[in-house]
């Protein structure tokens, strides 16, 4: 109950904090003996339902149920580009702002009949400590939990495995051993934009460790400081990844999608799912990337 009342306050503080088009609008927020109640604009369906209702879905099928049960259909291109870019107008801000949102996924994104996207749910939103890069930005002060975002849409350097006591008797965080931050959102988006233009996660693991290797198989082997801290790490006694098993040629983006999404579009998902944070497209330069030549938006 407490965790719970600290992540609610937490999300409250946030949306007071945070004033832009494409954020579900706080409206107000009071106690009423110790339950919190939050009122904030509504917006009638999620990006999830809309995906479920274009491929014929059951809404009441979990995000994370297994894929057949889930029927294959994407929305229009241009429908794509247009909710993308929204969602990546609302990080950008979000990121400038000094914060990571940690859980992108279509659930966490509403849609209104006008086409407007609102990113909502801010209870795994953190502010983080100053920083002279956003892209390098974490909370050092608090160290940031690992047990964020959903698996399908978390990057590998939040599935290197749990924190762990070190040989000097502290414990490793609270957060994985690499450290992460705002990159971890950028490459949700470049997961969610796959899944809108075919109706299917793009990397749909059935464990942390699942899910590393369908991320290996598509994009390429861990980077070797990666694959340091993943073998460091205790809980990971033991376990290897075959080498036949990483970057499977037909299993690329390219061959996955080349069908799918136009040239300017590939390119973007390739600067988003960079194995390497440091190279992952930012919020900013994805708003500069001629997949979205055409488009205006800001805050």
């Amino acid at each position: 109950m407490e965790e719970v009342r600290r992540t609610s306050e937490r999300e409250v503080r946030a949306l007071r904090a945070l004033h832009h088009p494409n954020i579900v609008k706080h409206l107000g927020d009071f106690y009423m003996g110790t339950k919190l109640y939050v009122a904030m604009e509504f917006v009638p369906k999620t990006l999830l339902q809309l995906l479920q209702e274009i491929g014929g879905d059951d809404p009441a099928v979990p995000n994370d149920a297994s894929v057949e049960s889930r029927k294959p259909a994407g929305l229009p291109a241009a429908d794509v580009k247009h909710y993308i870019h929204q969602l990546v107008l609302a990080l950008s801000y979000l990121h400038r702002a000094g914060y990571v949102y940690r859980d992108v996924k279509p659930e966490n994104l509403l849609v209104g009949k006008d086409k407007v996207l609102k990113l909502c749910d801010f209870g795994f939103a953190r502010e983080l400590v100053a920083s002279t890069s956003t892209s390098d930005a974490t909370s050092k002060q608090n160290p940031l939990t690992d047990y964020v975002a959903t698996r399908w849409y978390r990057a590998p350097e939040l599935l290197l495995g749990q924190p762990f006591r070190s040989s000097d008797g502290t414990v490793d965080g609270y957060g994985t051993r690499a450290g992460y931050g705002q990159p971890v959102d950028m490459w949700a988006v470049g997961c969610l934009l796959c899944e809108l233009s075919d109706g299917d996660p793009v990397f749909p693991g059935e464990n942390d460790l699942d899910q590393l290797r369908l991320i290996q198989r598509t994009i390429g082997a861990l980077t070797p400081g990666q694959m340091m801290v993943f073998s460091l790490n205790p809980n990971n006694a033991g376990v290897f990844f075959d080498t036949e098993d990483v970057k499977v040629a037909e299993e690329s983006i390219d061959a996955r999608y080349g069908n799918v999404l136009q040239t300017h579009a590939l390119d973007f998902v390739a600067g988003l799912l960079q194995l390497n944070p440091k190279l992952r497209l930012t919020g900013d330069r994805c708003l500069e990337h001629a997949y979205f030549e055409g488009l205006v938006g800001g805050d």
